[in-house]
């Protein structure tokens, strides 16, 4: 694989891997991809920090790593944003990413495999990175973090639609939470305290979005987010 590192600075390469990047197939999965922004800043030493940012339902991926631009050139990090493609083995199927583990494919690895490729590629900082989602986007969020909390530096999530039963002495139903979870040594149940809801613009509701140490911000437009 090039690295952006190894071209010369006259390479034409370096158009290609630096803004606006070109879709590049996830490593153990072609069906997926991923497109980045690069700001113009970067440097082989710089180490930029990762933000990612998970498409909803309509998978407006474009749009969505555009709207970040200004403030990946304002803080000097690299926006990844994966495709997760509707109607796999399904064509009717839009929502498989959302419960992580869908038609054998497991999408939070597929982005961890990603998160390498990038930090190969780009001598980005991936060990922790910035995990944002909206509406399915964010159902996918909530569900990597329950998975894979120590490789997220911040969370932030709007307007995921129901997220119910993430609490298994809830008594609530799991249909759409905690039973879609994958299950094995990742499943980690003991990490968070309480029920995650959905966010909403009153902090004093008592509907909570923490985890043991967490610091929890909530923000007028219904987004909460966390570190």
């Amino acid at each position: 694989m090039i690295r952006l590192e190894d071209l010369p600075a006259a390479h034409p390469g370096r158009r290609l891997l630096t803004g606006r990047t070109p879709f590049f197939a996830a490593p153990t999965e072609p069906r997926c991809s991923y497109c980045a922004y690069v700001p113009r800043s970067w440097t082989p030493d710089a180490r930029m920090p990762v933000l990612v940012a998970v498409h909803g339902t309509g998978r407006n991926v474009g749009a969505l790593r555009e709207a970040l631009i200004p403030f990946a050139d304002r803080h000097d990090l690299i926006v990844v944003t994966p495709l997760f493609p509707a109607g796999i083995d399904d064509p009717d199927d839009v929502h498989n990413y959302k419960a992580v583990d869908a038609h054998g494919i497991r999408f939070d690895l597929v982005l961890l495999e990603v998160l390498e490729q990038v930090r190969v590629r780009w001598n980005a900082r991936v060990d922790t990175v910035m995990l944002c989602g909206h509406s399915g986007g964010g159902q996918f969020a909530h569900r990597f973090l329950y998975l894979h909390p120590e490789r997220l530096a911040a969370v932030a999530v709007s307007a995921p639609r129901a997220w119910h039963g993430t609490e298994p002495r809830s008594g609530r139903s799991r249909s759409r939470g905690w039973a879609t979870m994958p299950r094995g040594r990742n499943r980690r149940s003991s990490t968070f305290s309480t029920t995650c809801w959905p966010a909403t613009p009153d902090p004093g509701c008592g509907r909570k979005l923490v985890r043991p140490g967490a610091t929890r911000r909530q923000y007028n437009c219904g987004v909460t987010a966390f570190a």
